[in-house]
């Protein structure tokens, strides 16, 4: 009976083990597949942020590029403001110098026109003078020549 009782604790042992090792693989099945679960959660959730992050790359992006073209944009306008600028300039400049160069033209013209004024004033006035002089001379000298004939007929008298 004692071989019946340890053959019969023995036959027990082993459904016992067998129950435990059945526990074990249902267990470590349930932990196999709860761990499949979290894994296949965890991947789901680094996809999802990996989306969220190519989202926001290209948010970025876009916002990136909207901001260049609005630089890129305003950067022309001012380009185009200083060739206007330099344009603008460039004429008034010209506009200055064909100014100036016309008034020294000018100025040139009435120096001429008061150089011969002058000149023929001066000329006018020594001719004058000569003329004057000359007279003067003649009336000298017709005075002097009378006054000589009045002398040669005064001693051809006495």
């Amino acid at each position: 009976e004692k071989e019946k009782a340890e053959a019969f604790i023995d036959s027990m042992k082993a459904e016992h083990e067998e129950k435990l090792q059945i526990l074990r693989d249902e267990a470590s099945s349930s932990s196999q597949a709860t761990l499949d679960e979290k894994l296949r959660a965890a991947e789901e959730e680094r996809q999802s942020l990996v989306a969220q992050n190519d989202d926001e790359k290209a948010r970025l992006k876009s916002e990136y590029e909207d901001k260049l073209e609005a630089a890129l944009k305003k950067q022309k306008q001012a380009m185009e403001l200083v060739k206007k600028f330099k344009t603008a300039t460039a004429e008034k400049l010209k506009s200055i110098e064909d100014e100036r160069a016309a008034a020294q033209d000018q100025f040139a013209e009435e120096k001429k026109v008061l150089e011969k004024e002058l000149r023929d004033e001066h000329e006018t006035k020594l001719r004058t003078i000569q003329e004057e002089s000359q007279s003067s001379r003649e009336e000298v000298l017709a005075s002097l020549t009378a006054q000589l004939k009045a002398r040669d007929d005064d001693h051809s008298f006495a």
